[in-house]
């Protein structure tokens, strides 16, 4: 009989968010591992924006896979991902409060999911579900495992696409919530990170896990195989996604477009902004008299950005604009480069010396990494670029999620074999950049 695996993932398909390009892809990889897959997201009725990925993957998988959607109560807590009430008047007012105390207090804004996640699947029994697998955040999803986990005796694995504790950008002001997750993490069959200093952060706060293991983000190749290019009139240079100061700016990128106007490249080009961030964009362009060279898409589909991005002469990343990460901001891993490596675009990362991204750029090929005051040889490559010289991918298979999804489908299977204890990381895994136990990454 197959085995089963309940699925606890609040981001997934067909949602817009990056996290869920993850999520779908793992639930793939376990259904095309021949196992049982059940998972539990929101209803895609209660999505703002539900036109994701490319495939559904309900139409993909068929009857191999169990979505169940969930309610979700305390909506203006998160407008922006479930329909709400109108957000304006007393609805706003209130909202804002809410969402400002439980940003204080530490905890999830997705807080209204759990008794939903809870319902969907009171009616298993012990023996029913043979692994329980979490993605967060949100971390209610990791709560929701444990507690699931207790009541059906199956053991549970998280698997973390960024920092709880010890976020540089939501940091964790309670040591309540600290101990809480560190009970979490020691009780987890295995745990699962994005990048090796995060596996760093979690070996600090918690100690070391037998089982904890690195699995970075990929390309879905489901959305970028046959991706038709946007026909740009120009040598189009874009950035798609957003900005957050003080660490993720697009000063430097601006510095270089001005270096660019300065030496008077003769071939037509341009910066294209594909984003939310407009204003601050359009301020930044006007404050380095850029904004003849800046043209601002604003907010598209993912179908229509990574058709852009595959139309482009380069795609720009920014990771932070540090010359030095900390441990947590070193390991930041952000999901858009897998996909402009997926549609084989040239590209450009703005990233700390130190930062595990940079692993990636040596591993796929296909494009550069500098520091943000690396203003002049970033000038030059994309010149170079522009006047056409040649960028070689080395190996950039080792970050598609049919590749990826193969590690996580088969360290779920050996988890499942020996229950709790030890597995052998290294025959459960195959090497994927970052992907195995961390010593395979030194």
């Amino acid at each position: 009989m197959k085995k089963h695996v309940l699925f606890l993932s609040y981001y997934f398909p067909p949602q817009r968010a990056i996290a869920a390009v993850r999520t779908g892809a793992m639930a793939r990889a376990l259904v095309e591992a021949d196992l049982k897959v059940t998972v539990v997201t929101i209803a895609r009725e209660l999505l703002v924006h539900n036109e994701g990925q490319a495939l559904d993957l309900e139409d993909v998988l068929g009857s191999r896979i169990n979505i169940i959607g969930t309610g979700h109560s305390w909506r203006n807590l998160v407008p922006g991902i479930v329909h709400t009430a109108p957000n304006n008047g007393l609805h706003w007012l209130i909202g804002g409060i809410f969402r400002r105390a439980v940003s204080f207090l530490s905890l999830d804004s997705e807080i209204g999911w759990r008794k939903h996640a809870l319902a969907a699947v009171s009616a298993f029994k012990s023996g029913d579900v043979d692994i329980i697998l979490s993605s967060g955040g949100p971390w209610i999803s990791h709560q929701i495992a444990a507690k699931i986990s207790k009541r059906l005796k199956s053991p549970y694995v998280l698997d973390y696409r960024d920092l709880w504790s010890g976020n540089p950008h939501t940091p964790v002001n309670w040591r309540l919530i600290t101990r809480m997750e560190h009970t979490l993490y020691r009780g987890a069959a295995a745990v699962i990170t994005v990048a090796p200093s995060m596996q760093d952060i979690h070996r600090e706060l918690f100690g070391n896990h037998p089982n904890a293991i690195v699995v970075t983000n990929g390309y879905d190749k489901y959305d970028c195989d046959n991706r038709a290019p946007t026909a740009f009139q120009d040598f189009a240079i874009i950035y798609a996604g957003q900005f957050i100061p003080p660490v993720r700016i697009i000063d430097p990128l601006f510095m270089v477009i001005r270096r660019l106007m300065e030496s008077q490249v003769s071939i037509p080009w341009g910066f294209h902004y594909y984003g939310m961030n407009v204003s601050y964009v359009q301020e930044a362009a006007t404050r380095y008299g850029v904004q003849g060279k800046v043209h601002i898409h604003g907010h598209r589909t993912r179908r229509e950005v990574l058709s852009a991005v595959k139309g482009s002469g380069l795609a720009v990343v920014v990771v932070s604009t540090a010359k030095v990460a900390s441990p947590a901001e070193a390991g930041i891993m952000t999901g858009k480069i897998f996909e402009i490596i997926g549609l084989r675009t040239p590209y450009l990362i703005v990233a700390p010396q130190n930062a595990d991204i940079r692993k990636i750029v040596e591993t796929a090929g296909g494009g550069r990494a500098f520091c943000a005051d690396e203003i002049g040889p970033m000038a030059q490559y994309i010149y170079h670029l522009m006047k056409g010289l040649p960028i070689s991918y080395k190996t950039p298979e080792k970050y598609s999620w049919e590749h990826l999804g193969k590690n996580i489908s088969d360290i779920l299977i050996a988890i499942d074999r020996v229950s709790t204890a030890t597995i052998d990381i290294k025959s459960a895994s195959r090497d994927a950049g970052f992907a195995g136990h961390k010593d395979c990454f030194r």
